[in-house]
């Protein structure tokens, strides 16, 4: 594969993502759903160029979507969980072992949830953006640490079944041909 294929395709990748995380601003309602899409697009470098491209691919779109994303929240999500997840989720699959890769995958998802509670304290002030929580206690933040839970399995699960579907039918029938055109 030549070096031009790899840089133009994962530049234009890496132009999705940020379009992606652009379009938060004006669909303020999609603010996990964009990043979680952005994200998916990371599958794409993952299964034609690899890891190593793939992180830098991640990290230049980290980088811009910091500057650029008009919603905050949209950028920390791709930041801190679904820029890398599709990285992490291939590395973690070479395991072959069922159990330790969803220990490690749901370890993994738990402290981003963390990182990103603690960061949205710190910048957004969620203890005064959500006053009501003090009411109803810890049982909300339990509700939502399982519902977000629940939301990565399935999360999970799509990601395997999109990857299967793009090394399956998609590949093939635009990339390998894209690849034999550029040559």
């Amino acid at each position: 594969m030549s070096k031009t294929f790899r840089v133009v395709f994962s530049g234009m990748i890496a132009a999705l993502c940020i379009v992606l995380l652009l379009c938060t601003g004006f669909f303020p309602f999609a603010t996990v759903a964009l990043p979680a899409v952005a994200g998916v697009l990371m599958v794409p470098i993952v299964v034609e160029l690899g890891v190593k491209w793939a992180c830098l691919v991640y990290a230049a779109t980290a980088a811009v979507s910091f500057f650029i994303t008009p919603e905050p929240s949209a950028m920390l999500l791709y930041i801190f969980f679904f820029g890398y997840y599709p990285v992490v989720k291939a590395l973690i699959e070479r395991l072959h072992k069922s159990m330790l890769e969803w220990a490690m995958k749901f370890l993994l998802v738990n402290a981003a949830m963390v990182v990103l509670f603690l960061l949205a304290s710190w910048l957004f002030g969620l203890e005064k953006v959500l006053p009501e929580v003090q009411n109803f206690g810890k049982f909300v933040y339990l509700g939502i640490w399982i519902g977000a839970n629940a939301a990565f399995l399935i999360y999970d699960l799509a990601l395997t079944r999109l990857i299967g579907s793009y090394v399956r039918w998609f590949k093939p029938k635009y990339v390998d041909k894209l690849r034999r055109s550029g040559r």
